[in-house]
């Protein structure tokens, strides 16, 4: 195992469909994953995902859980909404000096690395960020019920509408929808099983669509992602010309539709988060 130069650190990426842990002691990168860490919509069940992937990582090094306590620690979580709540957390994970903030600032920092450009972070959910030398702008991220043009959820949701219109014989001749119908038992076995879906399972059907790209309700719901997505980017001062970049676990699958100049991300939002505990590091001269 190659070592690295950086200082002892720990970075944290919670998201809806899970959270990763990095651990960078003695030289040695160590990575353990969790269960969905987005603490809005279950504040108990994502600290507790992230307190167990800590004790994971910890196990990994060969070190107690509290010998995490004083690393310098960042951590990028979904669904921190104020300065407050990550205090709270951070006390919450007796982790008191760690900085904990939503995670948007990890991904977009993961993506672009020390550089500006504009960033698709296209997930579970979504959001978009435009880095300048005078900062960073983000938009959207207000959940799938609001907000998260063109992100898994959204995505799902769509191919639901397209199964309902198909049953009321609304839709095209569409073997994918036909196939998903059949899957669940009709319509109304389809209603029975999605009535309540969250954006995790919404999100779990979106990999269906990308994987039916010739299907005619794949087509246009990919279509109209990467309409949505322009059309956010453009609220940012995106002019169409400048490279995007698109990011997350839906990004790079929907770069191949998106007809607009591309970069790939230089790294995850874990790479992010690790990025800003170096940075807190050498603010607090560790």
């Amino acid at each position: 195992m190659n070592k690295i130069n950086r200082p002892d650190l720990l970075a944290v990426d919670g998201g809806g469909s899970g959270c990763r842990v990095a651990l960078v002691w003695q030289g040695i990168r160590l990575e353990a994953t969790g269960g969905p860490a987005n603490v809005f919509t279950d504040p108990e069940a994502g600290a507790a995902a992230i307190d167990e992937a800590l004790i994971h990582i910890a196990s990994k090094a060969g070190i107690r859980r509290r010998d995490l306590s004083a690393l310098p620690a960042y951590m990028g979580v979904a669904g921190v909404m104020t300065h407050a709540q990550g205090v709270a957390l951070a006390q919450r994970l007796r982790l008191p000096g760690a900085v904990i903030e939503d995670d948007r600032r990890a991904g977009v920092t993961g993506a672009l690395g020390a550089s500006d450009g504009v960033v698709a972070m296209l997930g579970t959910g979504s959001f978009f960020a435009r880095v300048t030398g005078e900062g960073m702008t983000v938009i959207g991220g207000w959940g799938h019920r609001f907000s998260d043009e063109g992100s898994g959820a959204w995505i799902g949701a769509r191919l639901l509408r397209a199964a309902f219109r198909a049953a009321d014989g609304r839709g095209p001749d569409s073997p994918l929808v036909a196939e998903f119908l059949d899957a669940h038992g009709g319509a109304l076995g389809l209603l029975r099983s999605h009535a309540t879906a969250g954006a995790e399972r919404l999100a779990a059907l979106a990999p269906a669509v990308f994987d039916a790209p010739e299907d005619p309700v794949a087509r246009v719901i990919l279509e109209a992602a990467v309409t949505t997505v322009k059309s956010a980017l453009a609220d940012l001062g995106w002019d169409g010309a400048d490279p995007v970049c698109l990011a997350g676990g839906i990004g790079p699958r929907l770069a191949p539709h998106f007809g607009a100049p591309l970069r790939p991300p230089e790294g995850s939002a874990l790479d992010g988060a690790l990025r800003l505990a170096e940075r807190l590091a050498q603010e607090r001269g560790a």
